[in-house]
């Protein structure tokens, strides 16, 4: 009986218009995740503080900072999440200082930000408050830098050159999460404008970022081999990560970014004060929300896709309220309505789901930043096997540092924070970047073994032959020398005693020099002796040709010196 009432009541919704429908409450919190080309980069300066509280970390945020309901929602923050997680989010209270956690910088100064959006709607400006800009750095090469923007009922867009500014719409809100995501242009359109992307950004006062051209943007590329990020994006950062050619072009320094130019975004839309307003949302305008499209006019796929799309991507627990949770990974999207949803679970949203994505998006940067960065150290020309070995063995130390305090696959005993979880965890695909992370330092871990077991039984090989050397040298000294006309005859020829410790002394410095030439990596008196075409007379052939050497040298001196 409560299950068919449920039915009639997603049933029974009327239809809702996304250009008509008025948002009371949107909220974007984008995580843009980078990495550093150094472990030990510089830590931010200029407007970027340390946060050494980071259960406090919306206080700064706020004008009801350190208040009781401050405080309190803080509390049911910490409560949320198992004690493990606790102390990978929040720490110890006097671990502000202890290496290898955890760190927290904010920027305070930036309060609003400004931008120019277009779609089928036309395009408009959007002027949204900047809640927050937090950089994560994790132990590693990863950070993660956190902007949150929102606005409340208050009118913010202005269509064209109107003075007048309108309620935000739920068409806006769609375009807005699409556009503002964008690190950098996916694409330009015919007319030269990049696509999917804001037409012009400011962050409060300062300069008006616009797109470059796209034959700027296509000559960048060709000259770095790196992705054009707008530089709005680049303003925000730390001066330390930045920098500027000879033309005063910002550029990025010492970090490249690690997913492609959407960030990866949660956002949070309220329909009005009624309950249920979202259930009359048509399937198309679903789709769009839960993969994060601008507003369209058209079904952006074909029906089948949309329904195992949504079906995949939805987590609709509390449809029949209207309420929605969309989850495809880089996206995670709540819609609904009423004042409990626009109350409560915002708070929800910004605390503890907004948490629970810091620490995925964390764990995901983790893995794709040591695999761009081992992937450099070795296929560099001058990387050695000792170099490689040890950029390895680094490696699994990092990994091993990120999986303890970073893998989770569950972080809260609630049903809906654990099933939410477990979902975006798999739409973000981290248990297949663990394994193949793990799976490519155990192969190069695993040759490199292969590689010193051999160098390791060449040198065994050598050192028997030293051992036989230092024995004849045994055997020379117990043998008494002839006399008479054996002894003449002797020395027709040189000191057969000394020639014979010649020779075995010179044998032990062959094998002693090959040894060295095999500890230091040293290829190039091998190389003389050893093409690679010779195969395996590299393993003999330094040993014989020092020998020889070795056994003039030392005759020469039996005959100048000896009896």
């Amino acid at each position: 009986m409560k299950e068919t009432m449920a039915t009639d009541m997603v049933r029974q919704s009327p239809p809702l218009d996304p250009a008509t429908a008025a948002v009371d409450a949107y909220r974007l919190i984008l995580f843009w995740p980078l990495s550093f080309e150094d472990v030990g980069a510089a830590e931010p300066d200029g407007a970027w503080t340390r946060v050494t509280d980071r259960l406090a970390y919306l206080d700064a945020s706020e004008e009801s900072a350190a208040t009781p309901g401050q405080a309190v929602d803080a509390y049911a923050e910490l409560v949320y999440f198992h004690g493990y997680v606790q102390r990978a989010l929040y720490g110890e209270p006097n671990d502000a200082d202890c290496p290898g956690g955890l760190r927290l910088f904010e920027r305070t100064d930036i309060k609003t930000a400004r931008m120019r959006i277009a779609d089928p709607l036309g395009a408009r400006d959007v002027t949204l408050n900047v809640d927050r800009l937090h950089l994560y750095r994790p132990s590693g090469h990863s950070a993660i830098l956190v902007c949150e923007l929102s606005v409340g009922p208050e009118p913010c867009v202005r269509h064209g050159d109107s003075h007048q500014p309108l309620v935000m719409v739920l068409a806006d809100a769609m375009t807005l999460s699409d556009h503002v995501r964008r690190a950098y242009p996916p694409f330009f359109k015919l007319d030269g404008s990049p696509g999917l992307s804001p037409l012009g950004f400011q962050w409060g006062d300062g300069p008006l970022s616009v797109p470059r051209s796209r034959e700027a943007v296509a000559t960048q590329v060709r000259t770095d081999r790196a992705p054009p990020v707008f530089d709005h994006w680049l303003d925000v950062l730390p001066a330390s990560m930045t920098s500027r050619d000879g033309t005063g072009r910002r550029l990025a320094t010492g970090w490249r970014q690690l997913v492609d130019e959407r960030m990866p975004n949660m956002t949070f839309v309220s329909l009005g004060e009624a309950d249920g307003v979202a259930r009359g949302l048509d399937p198309a305008d679903r789709a769009r929300l839960a993969a994060v499209d601008e507003y369209g006019t058209s079904a952006p796929y074909s029906a089948a896709q949309m329904e195992r799309d949504l079906r995949a991507q939805t987590y609709d627990r509390f449809e029949h309220l209207g309420t929605y949770y969309f989850v495809s990974g880089y996206g995670f999207t709540v819609l609904g309505s009423g004042g409990f949803f626009k109350g409560l679970i915002q708070t929800h949203f910004r605390r503890q789901y907004g948490q629970m994505g810091l620490m995925l998006q964390i764990e995901a940067a983790g893995y794709l930043a040591l695999s761009n960065h081992v992937s450099r150290a070795v296929s560099r020309p001058d990387a050695t096997s000792a170099s490689k070995a040890t950029e390895l063995r680094r490696a699994q130390e990092v990994l091993l540092d990120l999986t303890h305090r970073y893998r989770f696959t569950g972080v809260s005993n609630h049903v809906q924070g654990r099933a939410l979880f477990t979902l975006w965890r798999q739409m973000l695909g981290n248990d297949a970047l663990f394994h193949d992370l793990k799976d490519e330092l155990d192969a190069g871990t695993a040759f490199l073994a292969a590689e010193k077991q051999e160098r390791d039984t060449r040198i065994a090989s050598r050192f028997t032959v030293l051992g036989a050397a230092f024995g004849l040298l045994g055997v020379a000294g117990l043998i008494k020398p002839p006399t008479g006309a054996a002894l003449a005859l002797v020395a027709q020829v040189g000191t057969w005693r000394h020639g014979f410790m010649s020779a075995a002394l010179a044998l032990g410095v062959g094998v002693i020099l090959s040894l060295l030439l095999e500890q230091k990596g040293s290829r190039t008196l091998q190389g003389v002796f050893c093409p690679a075409r010779w195969m395996k007379l590299e393993v003999w052939l330094p040993t014989v040709a020092a020998a020889g050497a070795g056994a003039l040298f030392f005759f020469g001196l039996a005959r100048i010196f000896g009896p």
